[in-house]
Formats: structure tokens, C-alpha cells, sequence
């Protein structure tokens, strides 16, 4: 490898090392006295995109190289106009732009990752993968969609334009975007072919639904590794999964949904669904009882037990065991005419019970309802592998003697019947506890996070 040429040209050096490998010249330059060209990444008829690095400060940054005089040049101007509106952690920053007699230099941020057509290839994505992916896709089409003053559209959402890393979604090359104002300037906006709508091609109106329709086209080849065509087949995709794809991908865009927002909705429910299905296959392979008491009669200790139960049972299934004198279950069977099911008397969506049976073996999750901690129950009640204390911050409805004979034991206190301020004082003095939001109906499906971050203490406990 020698110097050929060295050339100094309107603050630009030039120097190209010639290397014959397989008849074809490789050619490195130092960029603007500044960067250094250490590879092409991507090149076609508009220009070349190399991997630089800045030489002083030593990061790395992408240079796109673009042909002055020729038609792709107004994409690029247009590109970088949009990047430097934008400030994304997941889309490249636009460092500087420089120019020269041939060329324009687009100087932009250089983002890890894998590309998805790449990352998608090496083996099968999980249901809980693909929805991550569009969710997160979902996310930055919104932050576009909602750019004031105007919005901007990607236009060119495919495969090669994704990048992949650690689980963390990245669009690059905005080659192919417009905000609202420049769409009138012209009539076609090709895009990739398979991935690009209708519309791109055939003269019609852009909007909002033109990305759906990509993200569509996106989210089918993650299952079937090809584009959507009239022959279509969607015998490897889920019902439910088919019913968001085919709503993106509607020929006419007025079919399609509106907004990129109305599809982020409908993939996060496929993300709770498949959370609840981690959830179940988890929760399926062991057993566990939580056992709850309260300090006083009438803290609500079988209000929090029906409430977590609701909660459990819609996961996997759920028994409420009776440890208390109060008859509520013989009552509920009377009063509602329920009747005994497999493992107990089926109840909302879980089963009441009142004595310990062999069928409960296949239950995943028990629940106790011990009432109040009594001198007759503590014994039993301290045995418990997972353990929950009803309180309340007034003198009478504090822990008092049980503080003590308690101490050291793994036990998640609920705090009942408190305002929020009262509670927040309260907490920051004695450090422990969560506050039990007002719940008059147990059955609700109100107050979610809440039992969910009660669920997920009982599983670290």
C-alpha cells in the first residue's frame, strides 16, 4: 500500500493510498482537516456514506458524501434540515454539514446496532421480542408525528433503516422524510418496494397512515422474513397479531388506522398479554401462599385479601382460604348460591375455601385471610413463608406489641384507611409500608399498578 496522491483544496486534504485488491482501488481521505475516513458503509447512485472518526476528539460519526447537480441532492439538503430540528437518543444528531465543488458532506451521529434485517436472520424472534421492537418503532414514529411546528414522516420505514442493540430500537437514514410543508413540493416519494405504501407510488395524498402502512409491512416480515404481497400467507402469525397487521396494510389509507398512536395501543396490549403469559408459565412451576393479617378487627384485612385475589386469578388460579371466625365464606356461598367447583367455590374469577383439601395441590397461589393477629393465630401465622401486615398510622391501628415479636421477620406491611399526605409524614418517619389506595368494590379492576407492585414483592420476597 503506497500514497498515490496527496491534494489540499478548499480546506479539505486529500490523500488517497492505492491497494490493489481484486482490481479494485481503496481510497481513505482525511475529511475537513478533521475526519478521518475509515470505511465505506453504503454507497449507491446519489453518493457514499462512510465511517469516520474525528481525530482530535476521537469519536465516531457517519459522513454521507453527496453529488452536487443531480436529483437525490435535494433529498439530502432536506435530511439535514430535519435532523437538526430533532433531538432523539434512538435517531442520529446532525454534527455539521460542509460542501465542496462535487459535494455536500452530511456530518451525523454514528449509532450502534445491528441492522434488523440482519438481526432478524440469525434466529426466530419471540412473540415478547417482535412486540418490543414495534412498540419501541411505535415510539419514535409518534415523537415524528408530533413535531410542532409542522410533523415529519419517515417514508422510509424498512428492514436495513432499524438497527438493532441490546434490545434498543434506532432509525437512521432520513434520507426519505419530509415534514408537512415540503410534501406539496412533489408528487411521488418512493420508498422501498414491499414496505413503501400505495400512495408513495401512486401520486395520492401522504400522510400519518403512509408510516402505518411500512410499520405494517415491518411487522409481518419479522414473522414471515418476507414482504406483504397478493399472496400473502399468514398461517405463521397469531389471530391477534394478523387483525393490527392487516389494519396497517389496507391499500386504501382511510382503512387503515389514523394515527400512529392508535396502533401503539393496540401493541401494548399484545405486550400485557404476553407479560401475563410470562407471568403464568413463572407462576406455574411453584407454589405459594401468602398469609395476611391485620393489627385490629375491621382494617380491611378480607377486603385487600379479595382485591389481591382478583388481581392473582387473572394470571393463574387463586384460592382464599378462610383462617378467621367471620363466616364471610359460608356467607357468600348462601348469598350468591355458589357452588363447589374442582378445588372450591368459584367466586369472581378465583375459588373460596374453608378447610385444607388434597386437590389444592393444584392451585398456584393460596391466599390466607388470618383477620386479626391474635396470641391463638401468631404461631401459625409466623410460620408463613410470605407474610402481609394490615395497619393503619392512628395509635389503635398501629403495630404496637407485634412490632417487637415481629422484627426481623420478611413481611410487606399495607397501610389502610390513610390519606396521602398522612401516610407520606408517616412513611418517611418509620420506612416501610405501601398505602392502600381507596378501594370501596375489591373487584374493581381499579388500582392495577398498585396490586402489581404488590405482586411483584410476594415473587422477590
Amino acid at each position: 500500500m503506497e500514497i498515490s496522491v496527496i491534494m489540499f483544496k478548499r480546506g479539505i486534504l486529500y490523500f488517497f493510498l492505492s491497494c490493489k485488491k481484486g482490481g479494485i482501488p481503496i481510497s481513505k481521505k482525511i475529511l475537513c482537516q478533521s475526519y478521518y475516513l475509515k470505511k465505506i458503509i453504503g454507497s449507491g447512485g446519489n453518493g457514499t456514506v462512510y465511517l469516520a472518526k474525528h481525530m482530535t476528539l476521537h469519536y465516531k460519526c457517519i459522513i454521507k458524501c453527496i453529488r452536487k447537480f443531480q436529483k437525490f441532492q435535494v433529498n439530502s439538503l432536506l435530511e439535514a434540515n430535519i435532523l437538526k430540528r430533532l433531538k432523539h437518543p434512538f435517531i442520529p444528531s446532525l454534527y455539521d454539514t460542509q460542501e465542496d465543488e462535487k459535494y455536500y458532506y452530511l456530518i451525523e451521529e454514528f449509532l450502534e446496532g445491528r441492522s434488523l434485517d440482519s438481526y432478524s436472520s440469525r434466529k426466530k424472534l419471540s412473540h415478547s421480542q417482535i412486540i418490543s421492537i414495534l412498540y419501541q418503532l411505535c415510539e419514535i414514529l409518534q415523537y415524528l408525528h408530533e413535531q410542532n411546528p409542522e410533523p415529519i414522516l419517515y417514508l422510509d420505514l424498512q428492514p436495513k433503516n432499524i438497527l438493532i442493540q441490546r434490545g434498543k430500537v434506532k432509525l437512521v437514514d432520513f434520507g426519505n422524510s419530509r415534514s408537512y410543508s415540503d410534501l406539496k413540493k412533489q408528487k411521488f416519494f418512493y420508498g422501498t418496494l414491499g414496505f413503501a405504501a400505495p400512495e408513495q407510488y401512486e401520486g395520492g395524498e401522504i400522510e400519518e397512515s403512509t408510516d402505518i402502512y411500512s410499520l405494517g409491512a415491518v411487522f409481518y416480515f419479522l414473522f414471515t422474513k418476507e414482504i406483504p404481497s397478493n399472496k400473502t400467507s399468514w398461517k405463521e402469525i397469531p389471530e391477534n397479531y394478523q387483525n393490527i397487521i392487516k389494519n396497517c396494510l389496507y391499500h386504501k389509507k382511510e382503512e387503515r388506522y389514523q394515527s400512529i398512536l392508535e396502533v401503539k395501543k393496540e401493541i401494548q396490549k399484545l405486550k400485557e398479554r404476553e407479560n401475563t403469559k410470562k407471568w403464568r408459565r413463572k407462576w406455574r412451576e411453584k407454589k405459594l401462599t401468602v398469609a395476611v393479617a391485620g393489627t385490629k378487627a375491621g382494617i380491611g384485612v378480607t377486603h385487600i385479601c379479595f382485591a389481591l385475589a382478583k388481581y392473582i386469578a387473572k394470571r393463574q388460579d387463586c384460592l382464599y382460604l378462610e383462617k378467621n371466625s367471620s363466616k364471610t365464606v359460608e356467607f357468600l356461598i348462601k348469598q350468591e348460591g355458589l357452588r363447589y367447583e374442582k378445588v372450591g367455590y368459584r367466586y369472581q374469577s378465583f375459588y373460596l375455601g374453608e378447610e385444607v383439601e388434597e386437590e389444592w395441590e393444584k392451585i398456584s397461589v393460596i391466599i390466607k385471610d388470618y383477620g386479626r393477629l391474635t396470641e391463638e393465630n401468631y404461631e401459625e401465622f409466623q410460620k408463613e413463608e410470605h407474610k402481609i401486615m394490615v395497619m393503619g398510622i392512628r395509635p389503635w391501628q398501629e403495630m404496637g406489641e407485634w412490632k417487637e415479636r415481629l422484627k426481623g421477620e420478611k413481611i410487606l406491611y399495607l397501610v389502610n384507611f390513610t390519606e396521602g399526605k398522612e401516610f407520606y409524614i408517616w412513611q418517611k418517619k418509620n420506612k416501610i409500608g405501601y398505602r392502600v389506595p381507596y378501594m370501596p368494590d375489591p373487584f374493581t379492576n381499579e388500582n392495577r399498578t398498585f396490586w402489581e407492585n404488590i405482586y411483584k414483592n410476594i415473587d422477590e420476597d
